[in-house]
């Protein structure tokens, strides 16, 4: 009767554990067309934990001070990220109307003086690569307007989420330590590694994104390259891209420079885009988030690199993240077998 009882226990829990398992599965289907808003959410109720905290100890009301630091985070990022879209578009526009009517005659006497290629074979082809140019402006701006609904959506969605995460993310922290197989010392070792990974790949994209706008906006202003601030923020937020963000402003901007018949503004500027610019995230990202992270910098940059070619943007987040964590449990599983390479197994 025994083994009967128990091989009834077991078939359930096995039977149990099987519905479980599809219905975290339907579970993942139903979530996944947010989970990029999900992640964006759970990284910024990370970072901006503490402004919930303080407005918990004033308004003493999880859903009011939720509601409050929801709002606050609303305001600091869609009010800069609305200007800078605003002033881009502008930018454009003008970009688009200055390639129209650009003048290659100058750019095309200029090479053919030097390569011996005629006047108008490089006339015809510097007009086909401009036109080539402005297409894909224009196609930017495009693109920028049609995707415009499904961000706006993902952005609701992610504001509405880090409301409850704010809310409720000290009892979702009890139920992960609760349900997790690891003693309670490991688990809140692991959340307070998965937290300083966050807070390292933040602060490692806002020093390198400071780090290559700046720098990329005084040699901007040394050449001579209109809207110089403008770009300076351009190539802060394309250095969301690691190794190659940067060099989609130098890159086009040095090229301009040569084809106007400016062929030593232009390989300077190269140069320093190539050897300054592009290296500040090569050494500044994986210094920064393996200093807070106290990871191998190695490890940080493959989890980097890793990370964006697998998730995308967020992906700059989650790679070290997932590295720092692996690294962690794999210690917790060295722990776990040293005893048994004594002879003794843990009691």
């Amino acid at each position: 009767m025994c083994c009967l009882y128990n091989f009834c226990v077991n078939g359930r829990t096995l039977a149990l554990a099987a519905f479980a398992g599809v219905a975290l599965y339907l579970t993942f289907l139903v979530v996944q067309p947010f989970l990029t808003a999900i992640t964006m959410a759970t990284i910024l109720s990370v970072v901006f934990r503490p402004l919930y905290s303080r407005s918990r100890s004033v308004l003493r009301s999880d859903g009011l001070a939720a509601f409050a630091a929801t709002l606050m985070v609303v305001v600091c990022v869609i009010l800069p990220l609305t200007l800078a879209l605003w002033v881009a578009v502008g930018e454009l526009r003008e970009a688009y109307r200055h390639v129209r009517n650009w003048n290659p005659d100058r750019a095309a006497e200029w090479i053919s003086a030097r390569s011996g290629v005629p006047v108008e074979e490089m006339r015809h082809w510097a007009v086909s690569e401009m036109g080539q140019y402005a297409t894909r402006i224009l196609s930017v701006g495009r693109t920028l307007v049609t995707g415009a609904g499904s961000t706006i959506f993902q952005w609701i969605i992610a504001f509405v989420t880090l409301f409850f995460l704010f809310r409720d993310g000290t009892r979702i922290r009890d139920a992960i330590i609760s349900y997790s197989p690891l003693r309670q010392v490991q688990i809140r070792l692991l959340l307070s590694q998965l937290h300083d990974s966050i807070m390292a790949s933040m602060l490692g994209v806002i020093a390198v994104g400071a780090a290559q706008g700046v720098l990329t906006g005084i040699a901007l202003w040394a050449f001579g390259i209109p809207s110089p601030v403008l770009w300076s923020i351009v190539t802060a937020a394309l250095s969301l891209i690691p190794l190659f963000g940067s060099g989609l402003v130098w890159g086009p901007a040095a090229l301009m420079l040569v084809l106007q018949g400016s062929w030593g503004k232009g390989l300077l500027l190269a140069v320093w885009g190539a050897a300054v610019v592009a290296q500040v995230d090569n050494i500044v990202r994986p210094w920064v988030v393996s200093g807070r992270a106290g990871s191998n910098p190695l490890l940080v940059l493959f989890g980097l690199l890793g990370g964006v070619q697998a998730f995308g943007i967020s992906g700059i987040f989650l790679g070290p993240a997932i590295v720092s964590t692996t690294a962690t449990l794999l210690g917790f599983l060295a722990q776990s077998l040293g005893p048994l390479e004594g002879g003794q197994g843990e009691k």
